[in-house]
């Protein structure tokens, strides 16, 4: 001991210890720490990737893998863009593990782009550690290894966001950016039905960036011709109606790359229509409408005699969604995902007993909602589940001893030891607490446009499900539990980096002409 009292280590432990420190603690980016961080994140992403290969898959997972393979016909009940994108995978590799490998490579990926962004903007080496933990998070790790459209939809969303951060802050390399994190939006949007919602605000986001670069090159154009003054560095004010022609303009282009990706898949694989828009009029006309109303409704027969048998088996299951799988008997032929018969009659009955009644729909819908909010179910695929469908694909994880492993720590200790991760309602919670906390700069000194993109996406995806949610499966939850968890980091990387740094706040732009460059 000291004679301060503390230990004194051997040289072979203090000498390397502290260069290790120091290295941690040198400020900014440097491209041996950038590479280190992807070093870190390769035993992770292996174990995850023993754990979870060839992919769980469920019933509807197991459908898509069959289009991939060639078995079935595409249809559109899952967005066939999926199912296309599996198809190229498998036909290249000859394995349809290579979509689970490309999901782990999202995922990982978006955590390195989120460490490289929290230390080029903070200078904190220690923070962007975060990034590299961020995706062994239990309610992250949950729906990794499962091959839903949902997960998909997230790790698209996590890169092509994060790659649009870069693009706001105007170096000029950062604009290549733009293609591949528009490309990642587009499949994210294009991979789940109801996505749009969010990536709405992202539309928003890169409106507002693109608005202020336009608005600086006019006031740039108009200095250098004399027609304005020198003032100030800082954004450019932008007039209401150029910020609404960008958005405008940018969710037309967006709204036009989402629709020419679907065609192109729909003509290059001759894509079957199932209307599954009709499982979601079921549900309002099963758990809505009183049966006096749906027997005098002017529905055929056929179609009534049908909900009025189903009716009595929902309730046996204490069901008040999901009728299709529940309790009606599925499609017309009673096969998984067969288009439901009297398609056209169940919209005419929807719109004459359930859009009639708007007291009585909303107060089932939030019913509905309410139990979405409050519940938490499938927060981890079990190997047993739905084995009887993906085994005949070759799909559902091998390596028993490794599952045991992620099951024990997601389960275990994240499900069983910290519930409140997998609960709706805690994330649409932190979402609106930290939008409102965006927009208080002595709250949130840096990253207050990424804060407020990430959790307006998350916020309006939860309440876009109000009129669609089936269920209370976690992968409903697990975009803006992604969203919200980077926010968190992105927040208190914020708030040390201007307690301790004193940096000025990220969201005011260089001087013109000039780039912020460490």
């Amino acid at each position: 001991m000291s004679a301060e009292g503390r230990l004194i280590w051997p040289g072979w432990i203090s000498r390397p210890a502290r260069a290790v420190a120091g290295f941690v603690r040198a400020p900014g980016p440097s491209l041996p720490w950038l590479i280190l961080l992807a070093v870190l994140q390769l035993p992770g992403a292996a174990f995850v990737v023993k754990a979870n290969a060839p992919g769980r898959a469920n019933v509807d997972i197991a459908h898509q893998a069959r289009q991939a393979l060639g078995e079935i016909p595409f249809d559109d009940w899952h967005p066939p863009v999926m199912s296309a994108l599996w198809k190229l995978i498998y036909d290249t590799t000859g394995s349809l593990e290579g979509l689970l490998l490309l999901q782990m490579f999202l995922l990982f990926a978006g955590g390195w782009l989120l460490s490289c962004y929290v230390v080029d903007r903070t200078g904190s080496r220690a923070w962007s550690l975060a990034g590299v933990v961020f995706p062994l998070l239990p309610h992250v790790l949950s729906q990794a290894g499962t091959l839903w459209k949902d997960t998909q939809m997230a790790v698209a969303l996590l890169c092509g966001v994060i790659l649009l951060f870069w693009v706001r802050w105007r170096r000029p390399w950062t604009f290549l950016l733009l293609a591949p994190s528009l490309l990642f939006l587009i499949y994210a949007a294009a991979v789940r039905k109801n996505a749009l919602f969010a990536v709405l605000p992202v539309v928003f986001y890169l409106a507002w960036q693109l608005a202020q670069l336009w608005q600086a090159r006019r006031e740039r154009h108009r200095r250098r011709s004399g027609a304005g003054n020198a003032a100030g560095a800082g954004a450019p004010r932008v007039p209401l109606w150029r910020y609404a022609t960008a958005v405008a303009g940018t969710g037309l282009a967006f709204l036009a790359g989402v629709q020419l990706t679907g065609s192109a898949v729909d003509r290059a694989y001759d894509v079957q229509p199932t209307d599954q828009l009709s499982q979601v009029l079921l549900d309002d006309v099963m758990f809505s409408v009183p049966p006096s109303e749906l027997n005098a409704s002017s529905a055929p027969q056929e179609l009534k005699d049908k909900i009025n048998e189903a009716r009595p088996g929902c309730r046996e299951r204490n069901q008040i969604w999901n009728a299709y799988w529940a309790c009606y008997g599925r499609g017309a032929d009673g096969r998984p995902f067969s288009p439901i018969d009297y398609q056209q009659e169940l919209r005419a009955l929807w719109l004459e007993t359930v859009i009639t009644s708007p007291g009585r729909y909303l107060s089932y819908r939030a019913a509905t909602f309410a139990e979405y909010l409050a519940d938490s179910s499938v927060e981890y695929w079990e190997l047993s589940w739905g084995s009887a469908d993906a085994e005949p694909v070759g799909l559902g994880a091998q390596d028993r001893l490794a599952d045991r492993t992620q099951r024990f720590y997601v389960v275990g200790i994240g499900v069983e030891g910290l519930p409140w991760l997998f609960k709706p309602w805690f994330w649409l919670a932190g979402a609106v607490a930290l939008l409102i906390a965006a927009a208080r700069p002595r709250l949130m000194p840096a990253f207050r446009a990424e804060v407020a993109l990430l959790t307006s996406s998350a916020a309006v995806y939860m309440v876009g499900y109000f009129p669609i949610i089936p269920a209370t499966h976690f992968r409903y939850t697990y975009w803006p539990a992604i969203a919200v968890t980077v926010a968190v980091i992105l927040f208190a990387a914020g708030r040390w980096s201007a307690r301790r740094r004193g940096a000025p706040s990220p969201d005011v732009l260089p001087a013109e002409g000039s780039y912020r460059e460490r």
